[in-house]
């Protein structure tokens, strides 16, 4: 078991975790006179266990890091780009570039994807994966333990648990501190005698074979401008979901459009999270049951999760998605100063009227109408060819064309939000819990969202770009994550979802990974 590993006690000149890394020109040029049986690039989730897998199994493995220990701004400039689609975060700042990759600013949350999420969807163009949850359901165990996955049981404010109603309570996984898979797994990966590591060591090329069917070796630079190449048997880029694209997009030396994108699908489909504010909620006390004002402190009360049942998705053509019930200051406030009744007059009818009520405006002058709840939905994204990842102008100091994203949202992604809101308000009123106030953007009929400035937008998550698929028509990578066409190239992360559920995806990352070490294990032992 990969877990294992971290619980070992090392010698003495491991303290310092980088002793055994190699960062010099020298020290590199040495490694990499000798054979390996796999090139992983990228030390995220996705690198690290199908590194630590693979030299589990005695396989040679040969593992590279384009940043260093710690963050370094030179490898942070490389992740620089612009974004030209809907309003999203600096290209630079959703993504980490060094040991441990994304696990760096990973908050914790997961959860396995579930049955339907797998499944076509007739509403749903380009849903349905090509491998089902029962392939991923044997490395479930696995998973818990490298991520250090506890499973708490959320609270159901609403009383969702009758299998008539629409939503479902949901209980995700925590890892509380998160996992950071350089402090877990580093001395592993130096104690290893089958795993040889290299920090600031950039992929800048791919070099295929004269038919274009197999990868030769990486072209591999430092921040001097030292270039190395890398061979080895199979290689598997792991560089994330917007890095994927980008890397195989700027591989256009022996092919133009770039290495695997003969169907023009390298890039496409780029699918977040959204996150937004869908609805602002008032408690009725004597129904609702949540501890009562008094008896409340802030951070007392924990978060709850609903997600819509398929039978509700299908009923109103929209995708999934997580509703969460979020405890806000206004909660803690004393309720005795107001009935239920007037709290709700107050916050139905936010008016000038109210100025002339010196009770109810603050000292800003105005209407203080403070709300106990807030339902923050976190939704599946449509896959949209438009919604993509493509190359800029602009070159990075390697002279590799630095990225563009498009981050592109539909009708359908707003009725998903739209909709979970009117869920979540139709159950209160219906059982009397309390009342329910939509934001104007979400209730207008245009494709208008919050910027940055304004809401949380995204979960940092980014997925589809490198979409697995029964076929190079559909997608970039076969269901055993070899990008079609590329003997010997396979892809890690959720670069390679097809859909995006509306979990996060780390977990369901490191499961792909774990089954990809598996199918290389094979492959590697069948010569």
């Amino acid at each position: 078991m990969v877990v294992c590993y971290a619980r070992r006690i090392w010698p003495k000149f491991f303290r310092d975790g980088a002793d055994m890394l190699f960062r010099s020109h020298e020290d590199k040029a040495s490694a990499l006179k000798q054979s390996y049986d796999i090139c992983i690039s990228g030390t995220g989730p996705a690198g690290i266990t199908l590194a630590l897998k693979l030299a589990a199994r005695k396989h040679r493995v040969l593992l590279l890091e384009a940043g260093d220990l710690h963050f370094d701004p030179r490898s942070n400039d490389v992740y620089k780009g612009t974004n030209s689609g809907q309003d999203y975060f600096a290209c630079n700042v959703s993504r980490q570039r060094f040991f441990g990759g994304t696990s760096n600013h990973w908050g914790g949350m997961c959860h396995a994807l579930e049955a339907r999420d797998f499944a076509q969807r007739s509403y749903v163009p380009h849903s349905g994966w090509p491998i089902e949850k029962a392939d991923l359901d044997p490395y479930r165990q696995e998973t818990i333990g490298i991520l250090d996955v506890k499973f708490l049981p959320a609270p159901d404010y609403l009383g969702v648990q009758h299998q008539d109603a629409h939503l479902q309570k949901l209980d995700f996984g925590y890892s509380d501190p998160p996992t950071r898979f350089k402090n877990k797994y580093l001395r592993a990966i130096e104690a290893s005698e089958n795993i040889t590591a290299l920090l600031n060591a950039n992929v800048v090329d791919i070099v295929l074979t004269e038919d274009g069917g197999r990868i030769k070796a990486l072209q591999v630079s430092d921040y001097e401008g030292n270039t190395l190449t890398a061979r080895a048997t199979c290689f598997s880029i792991c560089h994330g979901g917007i890095e994927n694209a980008r890397t195989l997009l700027n591989a256009n030396r022996q092919i133009a459009t770039g290495i695997g994108n003969g169907a023009d699908l390298v890039g496409r489909f780029f699918m977040e999270h959204p996150h937004f504010v869908v609805a602002t909620a008032i408690i009725n006390h004597e129904n609702a049951k949540i501890s009562p004002y008094t008896r409340a402190k802030p951070g007392s009360l924990p978060v709850a999760y609903y997600e819509p049942r398929r039978d509700f998705q299908d009923l109103r053509g929209i995708l999934s998605f997580g509703a969460r019930f979020i405890p806000t200051s206004g909660f803690y406030s004393n309720p005795d100063k107001y009935s239920f009744k007037r709290r709700l007059r107050r916050f139905v009818c936010e008016s000038d009227a109210l100025l002339s009520l010196s009770e109810a405006v603050d000292s800003d002058g105005h209407v203080n109408c403070p709300y106990d709840m807030v339902f923050r939905t976190a939704a599946e994204q449509k896959p949209n060819p438009a919604s993509r990842v493509s190359l800029g102008e602009e070159v990075d100091q390697f002279g590799l064309r630095r990225v563009d994203v498009s981050w592109q949202l539909s009708e359908q992604d707003k009725n998903t939000l739209r909709q979970s809101a009117l869920e979540v308000g139709r159950v209160m009123a219906q059982k009397d819990l309390g009342r329910v106030k939509l934001p104007e953007w979400l209730l207008d009929t245009s494709l208008s969202f919050p910027d940055t400035h304004h809401d949380e937008v995204a979960g940092f998550h980014h997925m589809g770009t490198t979409r697995m698929a029964s076929s190079s028509k559909e997608g970039v990578v076969d269901e055993n994550l070899r990008v079609f066409g590329v003997d010997n190239l396979y892809i890690g992360g959720s670069s390679v979802f097809p859909t995006s559920s509306h979990v996060n995806p780390t977990f369901t990352i490191v499961q792909l990974s774990l089954r990809l070490a598996d199918h290389l294990d094979r492959r590697l032992h069948l010569g």
